[in-house]
């Protein structure tokens, strides 16, 4: 279904870009020029700027959604005239210099039929580390953890269904450091479904939401145990997302861009829980029948529509365990404690947040009183931390501090496990 603009708003715009067109410069036959942006920002103008079409354009693209639209296709084009061959592209040229490439009103017209044609349909995969991949990916399998977010091992089939080539990685984007061959036979990818558009420079909406729920799977997946704490001070990659957009009844290799972030460099070296995740193996299980029963418990996390709770504080958690900057990652941590155990303003106004917090902590986790017990104590400990540092701009953590936000990080672990016990419980109801 197209986007829905009206025709005065489509003249509005094709006038704008087609305007805009002749103050584009290029760099590098790759790039475009900063100062050249401002002149595409005015097409966000032509647009709706309240209703539903304004409401679509925000999840399907972002708060810029006509000029990173425009930014992100006339790239595409650009690249495409050079075949990923850009060694030999001047330093800066102008858009409409670059052979091929129609005049600015016919590239104005095009521009805007695409736009109102959105949403755009994307595959995107992320191959997930080798320790997963060599247990995971030993047979062909799917498991779905809700709908459009799958991890599938890489077979003939996938590789029919979602072609790619070396040469149309480079040709896409012809500045991009490849990780890592990501279809090598025994690989596993974390596939997720998006609608909106997507380009290789600008994080628009929906791949946003995607880091998110890689996130959020992650910290699920540490906090169940079938990941350990990651670790950020390895020398690890930087992961790719390999994005196919769908045409017709067929997907077509779009773009890859690499995740840049701790998040991402510590995804990359991700191992299995060898300790906290074996208390999940039942005497004689397989390492794969283990993964299995794993990955079951986290899909209940994500198909549960009363669990938006559970999959934020999740990704707060692997978040926190991804910063290196230790005070920032106990608040990150605290703020885990808010996520799950909070929400309730009239109630924490009554009781006090730290009060309400332990409380619920205590006999969410504890099991016997003298544990309960126990555990207030503690976590008023560790919110005593916490409230130093956001509130007197703490800067370091002693041996003490840093013991408290080992213990904080498990308490974290153990409030999601036992949450994501209570949806399965409930799910079988």
């Amino acid at each position: 279904m197209p986007l829905g603009l009206n025709p005065n708003c489509i003249e509005r715009l094709r006038e704008v870009v087609a305007a805009a067109i002749p103050q584009v410069q290029v760099s590098y036959g790759s790039f475009i020029a900063s100062e050249s942006l401002a002149h595409l920002r005015a097409a966000d103008n032509a647009l709706p700027q309240t209703g539903s079409v304004h409401d679509r354009l925000l999840g399907y693209v972002g708060d810029q959604p006509a000029s990173t639209f425009v930014h992100e296709r006339l790239i595409h084009m650009v690249r495409a005239r050079y075949h990923g061959d850009v060694s030999h592209a001047p330093v800066s040229q102008p858009l409409q210099s670059i052979p091929d490439l129609p005049d600015a009103d016919t590239l104005a017209a095009q521009l805007v039929a695409e736009l109102e044609s959105l949403p755009w349909e994307y595959s995107v995969a992320l191959a997930m580390p080798k320790p997963f991949s060599a247990v995971f990916a030993t047979e062909p399998r799917t498991v779905e953890l809700r709908d459009g977010l799958s991890i599938v091992a890489h077979d003939v089939t996938y590789e029919a269904t979602y072609p790619l080539s070396q040469s149309e990685r480079r040709g896409a984007n012809p500045w991009l450091v490849v990780p890592r061959d990501i279809r090598e036979d025994g690989t596993s990818y974390i596939q997720l479904r998006a609608t909106g558009f997507m380009g290789p420079l600008t994080i628009t909406a929906p791949l946003e939401a995607i880091h998110d729920t890689v996130r959020q799977f992650n910290g699920l997946a540490v906090a169940l145990g079938l990941f350990a704490p990651p670790q950020v001070f390895g020398d690890f990659q930087r992961p790719g997302f390999v994005v196919h957009r769908k045409k017709g009844e067929h997907w077509f290799f779009d773009f890859e861009s690499n995740w840049d972030s701790e998040q991402a460099q510590a995804f990359m070296g991700l191992e299995l829980d060898r300790g906290f995740g074996n208390v999940e193996k039942v005497l004689g299980m397989t390492d794969s029948e283990w993964m299995l029963r794993l990955l079951s418990r986290i899909a209940y996390a994500f198909k549960e529509d009363a669990s938006p709770r559970l999959k934020r504080g999740a990704q707060w958690l692997y978040d926190s365990f991804c910063e290196q900057d230790l005070p920032l990652a106990f608040v990150e941590a605290a703020v885990v404690m808010e996520v799950l155990l909070g929400g309730d303003k009239a109630a924490s106004e009554t009781a006090g947040l730290v009060e309400l917090l332990s409380s619920r902590l205590a006999y969410l986790v504890g099991e016997t009183q003298a544990e309960r017990e126990s555990l207030v104590r503690e976590f008023k400990d560790i919110y005593g931390v916490r409230s130093r540092i956001v509130h007197e701009g703490k800067s370091t953590l002693s041996m003490t501090e840093r013991d408290l936000l080992v213990k904080l990080h498990t308490l974290c672990r153990r409030v999601i496990r036992k949450e994501a016990l209570l949806l399965r419980t409930a799910g079988r109801d």
